[in-house]
């Protein structure tokens, strides 16, 4: 999460609290930085970088 654009946008916060994580899968193919998949409780999936 990126804490910078939250303290920017303190309004947006909601919506990256409504869902839940329930899974985390590592993304390969980076090499500066780690990557993941989170799938939320609703069966969504996001980015994660």
């Amino acid at each position: 999460m990126d804490l910078a654009y939250l303290r920017a946008h303190p309004n947006q916060l909601p919506t990256f609290l409504k869902h839940q994580r329930i899974r985390t899968t590592p993304v390969s193919g980076g090499s500066i930085c780690d990557a993941e998949r989170l799938t939320l409780d609703d069966g969504s999936d996001v980015f994660a970088k």
